[in-house]
């Protein structure tokens, strides 16, 4: 596989061991992109916060769950994750967000060398792109693959060709 897809694992009480996330790691490093969605690092007892690096996100977060209206204001309208769709991302998907427990909206602070690609007007739902010398991760934090609509098919679809359509349409500039 060339994408690896890391859909809801602490909501469906997945722990990972550190060996599992070390081999994610790894596969990752040897140039394979990683999306998660929805509940990646933490829900009741389960703590993937390890995960967290893969996506240039902090693995010291507190993570909990809000109830969002999942339309996402585009930010970097060129990128290839929103080709072919309508602005805003309006997602069918599952209508919650995992956020950070410190102030339950997704901001700067919470990045650790990710970027903000789409945010809900409210910031307690985001779309993140790091883009790693080897590697890209993408982590939206609804569940667009569940009650997943025609706008999420092609979120989706975007996502795991990410890298490929990234070699033909120029990205929007942005911040580091």
């Amino acid at each position: 596989a060339d994408v690896v897809i890391i859909s809801d694992p602490a909501g469906g009480r997945q722990q990972y061991s550190d060996l599992e996330i070390s081999a994610l790691s790894d596969y990752a490093r040897e140039g394979h992109n990683v999306i998660g969605t929805f509940l990646v690092f933490q829900w009741g007892e389960v703590d993937n916060r390890g995960l967290a690096p893969l996506f240039g996100l902090s693995s010291t977060i507190d993570y909990t769950s809000v109830v969002v209206v999942p339309t996402y204001d585009v930010i970097e309208a060129t990128s290839p994750l929103f080709a072919n769709m309508a602005s805003p991302y309006v997602s069918s998907g599952y209508a919650q967000s995992q956020v950070p427990l410190d102030d339950a909206t997704w901001d700067d602070n919470d990045l650790n060398g990710a970027r903000f690609v789409a945010k809900t007007a409210d910031s307690q739902a985001a779309i993140t792109v790091y883009d790693g010398p080897e590697y890209h991760g993408i982590h939206i934090t609804n569940m667009p693959e569940y009650g997943a609509g025609t706008e999420d098919e092609r979120f989706l679809y975007n996502a795991i060709t990410f890298s490929v359509t990234r070699l033909y349409l120029p990205l929007a500039p942005h911040n580091e």
